[in-house]
């Protein structure tokens, strides 16, 4: 078991500290990465550091997912407007309610 979670831990770290983040189509390598876990006894720890690896980076797309218009790509942006409420603190991030919202790019 200590070996299966340096694997994982490997896998993940590689897609962590890699200079480029691998393209969204090799997470759909992913189940096909378990099966050949299940069937291929020999190759387990690889196939594991292999399928964090693809997890990882499939999460990592999900959550650069989240962006702007493209109208706003690589421009600096200003948001104007009046506070409604108290911002609200989570764990990542802080929301505001904004009430006459304007945003511009430049």
């Amino acid at each position: 078991m200590p070996q299966h979670a340096i694997a994982i831990l490997a896998g993940v770290l590689l897609a962590l500290f890699g200079n480029e983040l691998a393209d969204r189509f090799w997470s759909a390598y992913l189940p096909l990465v378990l099966l050949l876990y299940l069937y291929c006894p020999a190759y387990r720890l690889l196939l594991i550091g292999a399928a964090a690896y693809l997890w990882s980076t499939a999460l990592f797309h999900h959550h650069l997912d989240h962006r702007l218009i493209d109208a706003f790509d690589n421009r600096v942006i200003v948001v104007r407007g009046n506070v409604e409420d108290i911002p609200v603190a989570e764990s990542e991030r802080v929301i505001f309610y904004l009430d006459e919202l304007e945003i511009d790019a430049y």
